[in-house]
Parts: C-alpha cells; structure tokens; sequence
C-alpha cells in the first residue's frame, strides 16, 4: 500500500498527514490519497479576486461624466505580477478619487492587496452600457458587472408649424415646435401686449389692438438638456376706417372738375361714381369731371384697401340743373302813356326766384318780385 505522496503534489504538511491518515483508515490507493489533497490544497491556498460592490450608474446624458464610485476589490493568494483593469466602452478608471481618468489601468501586487479602484461612465453615444469590467492578474480574475444608459442629448427646437405674417385680432394661430429626444414642449409670446399662448398646446389668441411684430418662443426639453427657438411674427395692422375730408356735396350741372379725398388708416384709397351718367373720376386721384348734361345725385364711393381688410364710404352729391333761359309769358308790349298798371310776368327752366326791373327810370317804377309796373 501506498501511504505517502510526492512533496511537489502534497503543498503542506496539514494535507500530507490528513492524507496517510485517511490512507491508512479506508485502505485506499494513492489516487484518493491525492483528491484529497488537492481539495485541501484549494481551500488553503485559493486565488481570488473579489470586490465589495456592483456599481450602477443610472442614466447619465451623452458626453457627460457621471460621479465616480470607488470600488474596493481585495486579492488573496496571488501570484507576484500587476493586476489589470480591463476597457469596457464608456467606462473610465482612476487609482485616485478625482484623479486622472483612463480606459484602462494596472498595478503592482506582491500576492495579496487591497486596492480602491474609482470607475465613471463616460457614454459617447446613446444606450445601454450594461457589462462586465475584467479586472484579472496574479493567477486570478473577476468579472465585475456594472450597469448604466447612456441618454441622448436634447435636440436642436424647430418650428414646423405657425403663421410667419397674420393681420390685427387674427383667429387663434397653432404654433407648433419639435426638438429630436425632448420630452415636453412650451411656448411664450413677446411682449405681452401681442396677445397670450397657451404654453403647453401653443394656440395663440392675438390681442385684438396689437400690431407689430411678436415673437413665439419655444422651449424643448428632454432628459439631457433644455434647447430653444424663436419664431417672429409680423402682424399687420387692420384697415382703419374710410372718411371723406374733401369734396363738395352740391355742385352746379356741368360745374368745374371737383376733386374728392378720403383716408383710412393702412389703407391705399380708390374711388369710383355712380351713375356713370353723372361723369367720370380719376380713380387714383379721386378728381371729378361732371358730365355738362347731368344732373340728380349721385354717389362718389372710396374704398380703401390694406393687408388686413377693405373698408368703404360714400359721398352723396346733390348736383343741381342750369338755370333756363328766361322767357316773358305776360305783359303788352305796347301800351298809352300813363296806362293803367301792368303785370309782367316771366319764367325760366330750374329757377327758383325771378326779379323785374325797368329801363330809364323815367318810364315808371316796377315791383322786383310781383312785375306789376306802374308807368
């Protein structure tokens, strides 16, 4: 029977005596003399690395350094050499906390340590970064698992809907805005006079008395930062009210060109007549030719036109007939000296008074407004 092992397989002398003692009770070969040795070979001079947490970084935005963790690992029953601390993409080591960070590292140990190693998630690019870190050497190794998400950073804010150019108390205009990995949008107006914005939808109801230009502004926001746009928007002021200011309102048949002038706030003015019997207008300068036969109402109309509306008045002109020719219908032509009273009478197309007179003054005197003369 076989009852003692080689020195180079029996690594002390506690595992020599535990295997003759267990030879010589069971009777057994030497094979089982050295499974149980090399069992207890384990337990007493085992290598290992261990480390006392998992470190879990949560979500940590695209080219940001997240707070570094110290990890403390501990070796035991190592071979003499440097430890080393593998690359994991978007994972950063230093031997020192606040220290100068690298992909990788190592270290010197001389079969045991101790050693606070401070790790940080440094992502480049969004997603997961969940894996394992290897930190190996000495005969030994470890897979640490660490878990972390890289965020995307909040994108540029655009407009993709929303008036550029609205007239004065327009209907309520939508603005809507968007930015790559926001999560919230919202909207302000300047200056406040402009109307309000309701700042999560972006409806904008204008203020009935504002024009000018107005500024919408919209904020996204996401996980990993706030970004903004602005929008300028021209509102056009409405147009006002058309007013005549000159342009007579009785004119005489066929009386000298009359010129007619209105306004209106934000507006350019055009004018026109009616009838068309009544002449014709310089629809630009709102100059009046009569026609020499017409004569009645009629209608000089200013419409005034802007960006936002048209607005009208009328004129009413009264333009009265030429005075007839006066023509005698009652009084002899010939009559005795000191005859007896006559009565002249006359009459004249459009006229509304007659007067008499008499030529020499010797002759008599005449009523101006009866015509009864008295010789």
């Amino acid at each position: 029977m076989i009852t003692s092992l080689p020195e180079h397989v029996l690594l002390n002398s506690g595992c020599k005596t535990l295997a003759k003692q267990v030879a010589s009770r069971l009777q057994k070969c030497f094979f089982v003399l050295l499974a149980v040795c090399l069992l207890q070979a384990t337990q007493v001079n085992g290598q290992s690395i261990t480390a006392n947490i998992n470190p879990a970084f949560g979500n940590i935005c695209v080219g940001i350094s997240s707070a570094e963790q110290g990890v403390t690992f501990t070796g035991s029953s190592l071979n003499a050499g440097d430890i080393t601390v593998a690359a994991l993409a978007g994972y950063e080591y230093s031997l020192t906390s606040g220290g100068s960070y690298s992909a990788s590292l190592s270290f010197n140990q001389n079969g045991s340590f101790t050693q606070i190693i401070y790790i940080r998630f440094s992502p480049t690019t969004p997603g997961s970064y969940n894996g394992n870190i290897l930190i190996s050497g000495g005969g030994a190794s470890l897979n640490l698992p660490v878990t972390a998400n890289g965020n995307a950073l909040t994108g540029s804010t655009t407009f993709s809907a929303g008036a550029l150019t609205v007239c004065q108390d327009a209907s309520n205009e939508t603005y809507t805005a968007s930015a790559p990995n926001a999560t919230s949008f919202s909207y302000t107006v300047s200056p406040v006079a402009a109307g309000t914005i309701d700042a999560t939808t972006g409806v904008m109801n204008w203020d009935a008395g504002f024009n000018g230009t107005a500024t919408i502004t919209a904020t996204s926001t996401g996980l990993c930062g706030t970004t903004s746009a602005d929008r300028a928007v021209t509102v056009n002021a409405s147009t006002g009210n058309t007013t005549f200011i000159a342009g007579a309102t009785t004119v005489c048949q066929d009386a000298a060109d009359q010129t007619y002038t209105a306004t209106a706030a934000n507006g350019t003015t055009t004018y026109s007549v009616s009838p068309a019997a009544a002449g014709s207008i310089n629809s630009s300068t709102g100059v009046m030719n009569w026609n020499a036969g017409f004569s009645g109402t009629a209608t000089i109309t200013a419409t005034s036109t802007g960006l936002c509306g048209t607005t009208s008045a009328d004129r009413v002109v009264t333009v009265n007939a030429s005075t007839g020719n006066t023509t005698f219908t009652v009084g002899a032509t010939t009559v005795c000296q000191d005859a007896a009273d006559q009565t002249y009478t006359a009459t004249a197309p459009n006229s509304t008074s007659i007067s008499y007179t008499v030529a020499p003054a010797a002759a008599g005197s005449i009523n101006s407004s009866t015509g009864v003369m008295n010789w």
